[in-house]
């Protein structure tokens, strides 16, 4: 069924448009931002069966200029033809496929190759596509059989696994297990997320890299690639983000990235939009893509030219996300909240932190309470981090709860 907009006139549209096919309701902030700027913005909608089961019933809120039920490429595209789009975005993981189509057929911007729609969304498909290219790729197995994951880490015999949800959407840690029984213990709580969340219930048992990973922000025009940001990840002993730090643009790991990068994203078929991929380096191996998830929000924002450049890290500064980490549910304590904010590193806050506020306990960093962005010399970015895990440590989750 298909939402009629009201009478439009029959000559050709001044106002640009884009269209994004599964849009999540965090977009809804972007979409906003759009249509203030002068776009008409079109969501399009897939069969409920089609989306996962915690997207199913979510109502779309954005400020869209007409809301369209896909059921067939014909009239989804009849409908587009009455807009000057000049995008079709996938606003999640199920919408890949019908956005790469419906732009192919429009022949406008899209995210890439139909044939690679699934690879972009896939952890599994995107190590087979990187060994499939001649590129470093983690050993992996997609599966869904607890019984055929154990099989392949007996074969393999590697000091520690990974293991995660093969959709790239799915909010979830990685799990990190050492034995078959920490695979076995893991296994139903990660497809029981990957069921509900994603577009299906495979799982991926990854190699575990050691050291260091990187979080590297792209994006992609016309087949073209441009590194963005890059950050260095700290996380816990239980694998929940402690903080990033960004990584100087001048320096030789920051070149290494941006020549790693083009081929990596080519294989994946990403010929347009925002990624921020997962890399380790691996002795002997050189960078290795651990997983690489689509950004709806900054794919729209760089489309549509209002996605400014950041700004790269200056020598003598230092910029850090630190995220808070609540040990147990709670609330804010205004105290600790203001003592908090009083940092003198402390640039910006992403996320709501107000006093009293609820908190539940972080295990990974989508449940986190929030970001801290601290800016400054090494030394007071440091101390500013301590002072930030003593007050976690001494109260700042305490607040009132009356």
């Amino acid at each position: 069924m298909t939402t009629d907009p009201a009478p439009r006139a029959t000559c050709p549209p001044s106002r640009p448009a884009v269209a994004i096919v599964a849009p999540r309701g965090d977009l809804d902030p972007t979409v906003h931002d759009l249509a203030r700027r002068g776009y008409d913005v079109l969501a399009i909608t897939l069969p409920r069966h089609t989306l996962p089961m915690a997207a199913a019933d979510l109502p779309l809120q954005g400020t869209y200029a007409e809301v369209v039920s896909h059921d067939s490429p014909r009239r989804t595209l009849a409908h587009l033809h009455r807009y000057r789009v000049s995008a079709v975005v996938a606003g999640s993981a199920p919408g890949f496929a019908v956005a790469d189509e419906l732009a192919d057929r429009l022949g406008v911007s899209g995210g890439g190759n139909p044939a690679t729609s699934t690879v972009r969304g896939d952890r599994g498909e995107q190590a087979a596509a990187l060994a499939a290219a001649g590129l470093a790729a983690p050993r992996s197995l997609r599966t869904t059989s607890l019984r055929t994951a154990l099989r392949w880490a007996r074969f393999c015999r590697l000091l520690a696994y990974v293991l995660v949800p093969a959709d790239t959407s799915v909010v979830g840690p990685a799990r990190l297990c050492r034995t078959q029984a920490d695979i076995s213990l893991t296994w139903p709580a990660l497809r029981r997320a990957a069921r509900r969340q994603g577009i299906d219930d495979h799982l991926v048992l990854q190699e575990a890299l050691p050291g260091c990973h990187y979080l590297v922000h792209t994006v992609t025009r016309g087949g073209r690639h441009q590194v963005r940001e890059i950050w260095a990840e700290t996380r816990t002993i239980d694998g929940v983000t402690d903080r990033l730090d960004a990584v100087p643009a001048s320096g030789l790991l920051a070149r290494s990235l941006h020549f790693a990068m083009p081929p990596i994203l080519n294989a994946l078929g990403v010929e347009t939009g925002a990624y921020r991929s997962r890399i380790a380096y691996a002795p002997g191996r050189g960078p290795v893509l651990l997983s690489a998830r689509l950004d709806p929000a900054q794919t729209l924002l760089s489309l549509t030219g209002a996605a400014p450049t950041p700004p790269l890290p200056r020598a003598a500064l230092h910029t850090a996300q630190v995220a808070l980490i609540a040990p147990h549910d709670g609330r804010i304590d205004p105290a600790h909240l203001h003592v908090l904010t009083s940092l003198p590193t402390l640039s910006r806050i992403i996320g709501p932190l107000h006093p009293d506020s609820p908190v539940a306990r972080t295990v990974s960093r989508h449940t986190s309470p929030g970001t801290l962005v601290l800016t400054g010399g090494g030394r007071a970015i440091t101390e500013d981090y301590r002072r930030i895990r003593h007050l976690e440590a001494v109260g700042l989750y305490a607040g009132s709860t009356s």
